[in-house]
């Protein structure tokens, strides 16, 4: 019988060249089994102390979401053999000429029960994941023995070029978890931001090389909300998200400032390559979005929070605070909520929907939309509930009395919408419009 290997060529991307070992399994169902050590000597398998087994299961589960490979688990050797022993750090045979079977080990302490209880994914979960992608036929960013390293990628400590060799982009690099963009909650520009939990799964270039060595399969088809929060084990530690359909929402639930962002990871040797993190100020998890994956929405918390949207059209929802909300190109629905938020929706129609006047009254506490253009719409439309009429738009001229009169005022460099909602000739709503175009009444939904 043949050995159960393929050779890999290069796929001609530098960044998932840099992972790849020069074979893979020649199969897609493949085999697995546990280890029969005994670390404590206390006659009770490693595997059967603890939840084990369930961990290693979540790790499988993973690669099975985004590849067609489909794992079987054995009670004598598999074609891959998990296994604990005593100690630090991990080791694993790699698919390759004469290996039927290889071993992937992690050494964890020899209380192993206690261990059981202390790794997770998101806490001291990347060795394994790591240990496993050897086994699935990854190398190393920085060898250079079986193929070319990752651009930039000269040494185990090397960030690479883009800043591409974080651990939550590929989870077999030697660095640390790190933010391989400017860390959003801090005034400095300081890329490189430790973060304060592990991935939790394998990241968007790991998950780009092993679908070009093992294929792609649909997941996620149906519409799914992504939550995280400020807690490692709820978010799992930093995720990276395959789906493959739906109308998709990434939501927060906690309680710090938060950055959602939905753009998917690039592939190239610059920031982004890996990935755009969702995350919050604690960085104790979050999301990246694998390449091709598109999300749509995306809804922040009660602090001043950042949302970036992507090409598609998206849903950014800031809810309270004094939010910053980025779309992109497609036909976006903009809703800041309450605070003084900063809008900007991008090249296609957008629509920024005003849902009540909270503090907007004064003009040091109006929103302002920076990018206003013709083809834009002002939604004002759940004013006219509050005021129980019809709203109407009355160009520049003065407030006449009448409640629910919608205004422009010119200031230097911007446009000023206001609205008289309860008819005393007083502004109840501000919001400013920066260079950009003066809206007419076919620019308001009212």
């Amino acid at each position: 019988m043949a050995d159960p290997y393929k050779v890999v060529a290069l796929s001609g991307n530098a960044v998932i060249d840099g992972l790849l070992n020069g074979a893979a399994w020649s199969k897609t169902k493949l085999t697995y089994s546990f280890g029969a050590s005994d670390i404590n000597s206390n006659g009770v398998p490693d595997m059967n102390e603890g939840d084990w087994k369930a961990f290693y299961r979540q790790i499988l589960d993973n690669v099975e979401s985004f590849t067609k490979l489909r794992f079987t688990e054995v009670a004598s050797s598999g074609n891959i053999n998990f296994l604990l022993f005593e100690g630090g750090g991990g080791e694993s045979g790699v698919p390759g000429p004469g290996a039927v079977s290889v071993t992937s080990s992690v050494g964890i302490d020899k209380d192993v029960a206690g261990s059981a209880e202390a790794v997770r994914l998101g806490t001291f979960s990347l060795t394994w994941i790591h240990e496993f992608g050897h086994a699935l036929g990854f190398k190393h960013p920085h060898d250079t023995d079986t193929g070319p390293a990752m651009p930039g990628v000269g040494d185990p400590a090397s960030h690479g070029t883009g800043q591409i060799n974080s651990q939550i982009y590929t989870v077999m690099g030697y660095t640390s978890p790190y933010l391989g963009e400017d860390n959003p909650f801090t005034d400095a520009v300081d890329v490189g931001a430790e973060l304060n939990a592990q991935p939790g799964s394998f990241g968007a270039i790991d998950i780009a090389a092993l679908q070009y060595m093992y294929g792609k399969t649909a997941h996620n088809a149906a519409d799914t909300v992504y939550r995280f929060s400020d807690d490692v084990d709820f978010n799992k530690g930093y995720t990276t998200i395959w789906d493959t359909g739906g109308v998709d929402e990434i939501r927060y639930v906690g309680s710090s400032r938060v950055k959602i962002d939905l753009r998917a990871a690039t592939l190239k040797a610059e920031i982004g390559g890996g990935g755009w993190t969702s995350t919050s100020e604690t960085l104790t998890g979050g999301y990246t979005i694998a390449n091709g994956v598109t999300i749509e929405k995306a809804r922040g918390g009660s602090k001043a929070d950042i949302l970036i949207g992507n090409a598609s059209a998206n849903v950014l929802s800031g809810l309270a605070g004094d939010d910053s909300l980025t779309a992109g190109d497609g036909a976006d629905r903009l809703i800041g909520g309450a605070g003084k938020d900063s809008l900007s929706g991008g090249g296609g129609a957008d629509v920024f929907v005003f849902k009540s006047a909270d503090s907007s009254a004064k003009m040091s506490s109006a929103d302002t939309i920076s990018d206003f253009g013709s083809r834009d719409r002002l939604d004002f439309s759940a004013f006219g509930s509050d005021v129980d009429q019809d709203l109407s738009f009355i160009g520049a001229k003065a407030f006449s009395g009448d409640a629910g009169e919608i205004r422009l005022r010119h200031q230097a460099s911007a446009v000023v919408v206001e609205a008289d909602l309860d008819g005393d000739k007083i502004v109840d709503f501000r919001v400013r419009l920066l260079n950009g175009h003066e809206p007419v009444a076919a620019n308001f939904d009212l």
